[in-house]
């Protein structure tokens, strides 16, 4: 790596930053094609005026902001993103781990192998337990699942494809109230991200890029 001293440049620095880049999709394109990022002095973030953060779950997650939950098989993703979503939708809390939500947003939970009627029943089991607000719940959880699809539908969103990035996000701002910030989760990622063999870390990365679109979704 080398370091240029500020000191060797004679011409005045510009305090508009921006940084022309080439993306990735144009590399290879006869036609040069460039755009530019933006760049932040200190300034400029001392004087520039961020949206107020809102808390999804306490101690957890705020918008704006992505979590992942990893593990093997069997030891209960599906139950914890569940009452992660229904805390988010129902204003629910989960007191050994002093998660609670005081403000309620509209929830998509996208499965990718489940069928509708056991998430049905689990959400049952789990309204006392987290002391939601089941009126709050039917209002803003929203449920699409992979298997529950009518049988003339043969394919799915899959999340490594940028066009359904842009369908699921756009559908989730065009259905969700102005001033929300809706809460999207995807259970689980093997089943709603294709991986092949031979260029999944390319794929991984495309999904990779629908989460910070999410993150900035307007």
């Amino acid at each position: 790596m080398q370091v240029v001293n500020s000191a060797q440049k004679s011409s005045k620095p510009n305090k508009n930053l921006s940084l022309p880049f080439t993306p990735k999709r144009f590399i290879n394109d006869e036609v040069s094609h460039t755009e530019s990022l933006q760049v932040s002095l200190w300034e400029d973030m001392e004087n520039r005026e961020y949206p107020e953060r809102k808390v999804l779950v306490s101690n957890l997650i705020h918008d704006r902001e992505a979590v992942m939950l990893y593990s093997p098989t069997g030891v209960g993703k599906t139950w914890l993103s569940l009452a992660i979503a229904m805390i988010v939708a129902g204003r629910g809390k989960m007191e050994l781990l002093d998660w609670e939500n005081q403000d309620p947003q509209p929830v998509c939970y996208v499965d990718g192998e489940m069928l509708e009627e056991d998430i049905h029943e689990r959400i049952k089991l789990l309204i006392p337990s987290l002391d939601v607000d089941e009126d709050l719940l039917r209002k803003n959880f929203r449920y699409l699942s992979r298997v529950s699809q009518p049988d003339d539908v043969e394919d799915f969103l899959s999340f490594e494809l940028e066009k359904n990035q842009v369908e699921i996000l756009s559908w989730l701002n065009i259905n969700t109230e102005s001033g929300v910030s809706p809460l999207l989760v995807l259970d689980n990622l093997s089943n709603l991200v294709e991986l092949g063999d031979d260029n999944s870390a390319g794929q991984m990365q495309s999904f990779n890029m629908m989460v910070t679109k999410a993150r900035k979704y307007d």
